[in-house]
């Protein structure tokens, strides 16, 4: 892997927008690719046929998420814990919420 600490030289937007994007995307991209994975499984029917396990992503402290894939859809998992009070209402109102809708 070759990487390229040096930034380029300029005050105006043309040289640094450029870099500013690639940058931006870079977490963006890294991220996805986890993702496409598991939808690449998905769709090409693969999960019988492979032994593939289940992506964990330790996100933040205290926050995970899983990706798998089944037959017919890519499942995503996303573990964390309420600390503050008011956290746990907002969790507990996005959870009824989501058995009505579901």
């Amino acid at each position: 892997m070759d990487f390229n600490t040096q930034l380029p030289k300029g005050d105006n937007n043309e040289v640094w927008l450029p870099l500013v994007r690639k940058i931006a995307m870079l977490k963006r991209n890294c991220f996805a690719a986890v993702f496409e994975k598991y939808f690449e499984y998905q769709a090409k029917q693969e999960v019988a046929a492979t032994n593939h396990k289940r992506a964990v992503i330790p996100y933040r402290d205290d926050e995970t998420m899983y990706v798998d894939a089944s037959a017919d859809r890519v499942i995503v998992i996303f573990s964390t814990v309420f600390k503050d009070p008011d956290d746990n209402i907002i969790g507990r109102v996005f959870m009824e919420v989501g058995t009505i809708l579901f």
